[in-house]
């Protein structure tokens, strides 16, 4: 673990790096305290000791502040493919297979309408163009 939790904040530091971004300000970006984002760039959690590597959400959202495929983020967090979802996003994703095409349609434009708030809240946590919308 140590050695993943390592690599991942060796990645996360050059991101930030390339981008000539102080802790802070990718904290801003990011909407989390600066002292976190040191964490994660160590590898370590500042009160345990223990390796520390983000939660699936905010690799995500690193990702997407750092402008990097999703995969290449979680691959190096050590999160598979074969994700286990938390049970209230599996039943989100099994009710959406149950809407007809129609309703899912209605669906995603609610979703892109959310989204489009979020990024106006906080415009670098969500990319302009996903290529998974393409």
């Amino acid at each position: 673990m140590q050695d993943r939790a390592t690599a991942f904040g060796n990645r996360l530091h050059a991101l930030r790096q390339a981008r000539g971004w102080s802790l802070r300000e990718a904290a801003r970006f990011l909407g989390i305290a600066f002292t976190r984002i040191g964490e994660y760039e160590r590898g370590v959690d500042g009160h345990s000791g223990k390796p520390l590597v983000p939660p699936y959400r905010q690799v995500i959202r690193l990702a997407r502040v750092y402008g990097v495929p999703e995969a290449e983020l979680l691959a190096l967090a050590g999160y598979d493919g074969a994700l286990t979802l938390p049970a209230e996003e599996a039943t989100l994703v099994r009710r959406y297979r149950l809407l007809s095409a129609e309703g899912q349609a209605q669906l995603q434009q609610v979703l892109q309408r959310l989204e489009a708030r979020e990024a106006e809240a906080a415009p670098y946590a969500w990319p302009q163009d996903d290529p998974e919308d393409a």
